[in-house]
């Protein structure tokens, strides 16, 4: 406790039930300091009170699950119905056929009319693969002459470990221009 003027320590006067300030000599009554002290002792434990009430909902919070965005609740979702007919295949089974049984008719309906989609498809690919199929074949050409060409260049290396470079390599014809030539002749 301390004087209410110049913040020294106040000393107890047990006789004249008084508090007496060392330095200024004044005088407070007994019952004023202390009503005064425990006031203040009040206030500091009310702010470490709801101090600890806000750690505590803080750690409440950091404990929770985090909320998942869309993104991982569509994934969550497909994990448990994953796991869901991987538990249960023959009861989905025969869930299966019992439906295919009831709806036989406009199952098979359906499956001629893709069917019949896909046969247009297939003849639309035929035609596209017919009109572009020397520019496919010139393709394979060159996929085969580098594979050949860096095949040989592989074997060349195993061979000559010793040297590091080797004018033959370079007299070699690069590939770039095979691609030309073969455009060249198709041009012609």
């Amino acid at each position: 406790m301390r004087c209410q003027l110049c913040s020294y320590k106040l000393v107890l006067l047990p006789i004249r039930r008084k508090y007496k300030c060392a330095k200024c000599s004044r005088l407070f009554s007994q019952k004023q300091v202390e009503v005064e002290a425990f006031r203040k002792w009040n206030q500091k434990q009310r702010e470490i009170d709801t101090n600890n009430a806000k750690l505590e909902v803080k750690e409440k919070i950091a404990k929770r699950k985090p909320l998942l965005s869309e993104v991982d609740k569509v994934k969550r979702r497909k994990n448990y119905a994953n796991l869901y007919r991987l538990r249960n295949l023959e009861k989905l089974r025969s869930y299966e056929r019992l439906r295919y049984v009831k709806n036989k008719d406009l199952i098979n309906t359906r499956k001629r009319q893709l069917w019949v989609e896909n046969v247009a498809l297939r003849a639309k690919r035929k035609i596209r693969r017919q009109q572009n199929i020397d520019f496919t074949r010139l393709q394979t050409r060159l996929d085969h002459w580098k594979q050949q060409q860096k095949f040989l260049a592989d074997e060349y290396f195993e061979n000559e470990l010793s040297e590091a470079y080797s004018t033959r390599i370079a007299r070699s014809v690069p590939t770039f221009l095979l691609c030309e030539v073969l455009n060249l002749s198709k041009i012609l």
